[in-house]
């Protein structure tokens, strides 16, 4: 088993364990970041909080794929290289779930209870 593939068992909610704490865990263990597993240039070996919510709040990681979460409405130039873009509203989106093995249960998702949702 290689470090990137014991991340799923350690991302699940326990009760009382905070993104800090998982970040901690994380590193102990010496689990690859995602930047590190991908070859990137600037890659560290920390674990930041906002990755891990970044994770534990993206529909991908429990099997589902969501398409037209935003929409160009105009360009800044004719080469179209600077797109102007618009979050699309979630009810609006195209959600096709079991596409993949999912790492995270859709129980273990923090969809209605997410404590991190409302924080933007």
């Amino acid at each position: 088993m290689t470090k990137c593939q014991k991340l799923p068992t350690i991302l699940i909610f326990h009760e009382g364990w905070g993104l800090f704490t998982i970040s901690n865990a994380l590193m102990r263990r010496e689990v690859t970041t995602p930047r590190s597993a991908s070859k990137a240039s600037n890659a560290g070996n920390k674990w930041h909080q906002s990755t891990l919510k970044r994770i534990l709040t993206n529909p991908v990681y429990t099997g589902k794929l969501v398409y037209c979460k935003e929409e160009t409405t105009n360009t800044l130039s004719k080469s179209e290289t600077y797109k102007i873009r618009r979050k699309v509203d979630p009810e609006n989106q195209v959600i096709v779930e079991n596409t993949h093995t999912a790492i995270i249960s859709e129980g273990g998702f923090p969809c209605s209870s997410n404590p991190y949702e409302e924080e933007r």
